[in-house]
């Protein structure tokens, strides 16, 4: 008869358990740490392509605003302003707009988004660019485009 002893060890069942528990804590933790790596990738590349969508609608809402001002300034000599209805904040946070001469029938107009280090530039063909206070920089929210003699600028309000 083999003894009890003998038998135990000679046993090799029960090592695949924990070896088995081992390798899927393992694998699971792999999986998790390439899982917490990729979602944050997604979420950055989803803030800067939501930020440069509504960068753009503020470029097209200020431009549309500085042409037709341009526009008038030609046909009246009124004084006016033009709200722009731009929002507060881009992807929760401040962005600035430049505008800058480029010659003498063309402006530019810059928006920058400094948390996501975007720029987006836009050229506005104008009349006279002597007529617009270019090297000009505000903050986003509340833009006007004024007209005040001949001149029109950019203010914050």
């Amino acid at each position: 008869m083999i003894s009890v002893l003998t038998r135990l060890r000679n046993d090799n069942r029960g090592v695949s358990s924990p070896l088995a528990y081992a390798f899927i804590i393992a694998i699971s933790g792999i999986l998790l740490v390439g899982l917490a790596t990729g979602s944050g990738t997604l979420v950055q590349n989803q803030v800067e392509g939501g930020s440069y969508n509504q960068m753009e609608v503020v470029g097209n809402l200020i431009g549309a605003q500085l042409a037709s001002a341009d526009k008038m300034n030609t046909e009246s000599t009124e004084t006016f302003e033009l709200d722009t209805n731009t929002p507060d904040r881009i992807t929760g946070s401040q962005y600035l707009v430049e505008l800058n001469e480029v010659d003498s029938t063309t402006i530019e107009l810059v928006v920058i988004h400094p948390q996501t280090e975007q720029v987006i530039e836009y050229d506005i063909p104008v009349t006279d660019s002597s007529n617009i206070d270019t090297d000009t920089r505000v903050q986003g929210g509340d833009i006007y485009v004024v007209k005040d003699g001949n001149s029109i600028t950019l203010e914050n309000r």
